[in-house]
């Protein structure tokens, strides 16, 4: 069966993976991706080390963090 294969001569799930995370193309205008040019090899917690990246996704969080926290103030109380 397909899924019952050992992974024989492909790329892993976990190569899947952090393709995902890390992007799919390597040329872009990603200022995280230009040090691998040099030889520096590719690390999981890039992404956080750029502020291009790093202001959105607090911003997102603390947002959700804050509705989140909100609905979690009327949980169990009777709405009328």
């Amino acid at each position: 069966m397909c899924c019952r294969n050992k992974n024989k001569g492909g790329v892993g799930f976990k190569a899947y993976i952090f393709l995902w995370w890390d992007g799919v193309s390597f040329f872009g205008p990603d200022y995280t991706k230009l040090a691998r040019l040099s030889g520096t090899p590719v690390r999981w917690y890039d992404k956080f080390k750029s502020l291009e990246w790093l202001f959105p996704l607090v911003a997102i969080l603390a947002i959700a963090g804050y509705v989140i926290g909100s609905e979690l103030n009327d949980v169990g109380s009777l709405k009328t």
